[in-house]
């Protein structure tokens, strides 16, 4: 029904379509505003990297991963691939998630021609908002905060958003109220490794029974997502106005903690054998009761 991968961090959350558009990305919180929108409207925003000519496209994360990769194949025969992750892993004592998502593209065969478009709108009033040109970034000043697009793509043609070749990686990282002062190649592969590796090391510490491991896996990663970790708060899902079948009404926004869902993941991790989590959400409630 949604043709959409989700990426997140427990901080920040994200859907990417499987044509290689970020069309879903609420900051500086999962119940603000959409950055990031076309999910729900064509003139909601987006930041998309489309191929010249796409024939084909398809989705799979890194195994035991919360890192998506779409991969483009063009009437040519070129092939593209786009990675897709918020960093998340431990550092000085404890987990670094930063409001930080992160896009890298790489040729994977031929010579493919590609555009970059980066649209955000401020807020549910859908109105763009046009970039501060930097020397490696475009900045976008919205309502709650400032949005900052690093690149060393050229910024020529990310401004024009016109096609050119694609002939070496590239690196994008979108970042929330604060600059990216390294070389963005070296702390995107930086970030990467060690998101893998922290994604690998949770896997690990799970139960996981005998029968459906696979899928066991994919959905313990995805409600892991929906954890709120600055709260506590477990969400019921990180967006709103999508029904759950199509043409019905329950088309609620579910960007908030309900009793009910958070008892049902809760048990899902109490099985697999985390208990972090149920601290977490203790904490919210006692806070708020």
């Amino acid at each position: 029904m949604y043709r959409y991968g989700l990426i997140g961090n427990c901080q920040v959350s994200a859907l990417v379509h499987t044509s290689g558009s970020l069309d879903w990305l609420c900051l500086p919180r999962p119940d603000s505003p959409p950055v990031f929108g076309r999910v729900l409207d064509p003139e909601g925003g987006h930041f998309s990297i489309q191929g010249e000519g796409l024939l084909t496209s398809r989705q799979m994360y890194v195994p035991h991963t919360n890192v998506l990769m779409t991969s483009l194949r063009q009437t040519d025969g070129a092939e593209v691939r786009i990675i897709d992750f918020c960093p998340r892993f431990h550092q000085h004592g404890r987990v670094y998630r930063p409001r930080t998502l992160i896009r890298i593209v790489e040729p994977v065969q031929g010579s493919a021609r590609i555009k970059v478009s980066c649209h955000p709108v401020d807020g549910w009033t859908k109105r763009w908002v046009k970039p501060v040109r930097g020397n490696s970034h475009l900045r976008y000043d919205l309502q709650e905060g400032s949005l900052r697009l690093t690149t060393n793509m050229p910024l020529t043609y990310l401004s024009e958003e016109s096609y050119f070749s694609l002939k070496e990686r590239l690196c994008f990282a979108l970042t929330w109220d604060q600059p990216l002062q390294e070389d963005v190649a070296r702390v995107s592969q930086n970030f990467l490794d060690q998101t893998v590796d922290y994604w690998n090391t949770w896997v690990k510490h799970c139960a996981i029974p005998s029968h459906y491991q696979t899928e066991t896996i994919r959905s313990a990663l995805t409600l892991k997502l929906h954890c709120y970790e600055d709260t506590g708060a477990i969400l019921a899902a990180l967006t709103t106005s999508l029904p759950e079948e199509s043409g019905r009404e329950r088309n609620w926004d579910y960007r908030y903690c309900w009793l009910r869902d958070a008892y049902f993941v809760l048990s899902a991790f109490y099985h697999l054998g985390h208990f972090e989590e149920m601290e977490g959400f203790l904490k919210f409630i006692l806070n708020i009761a």
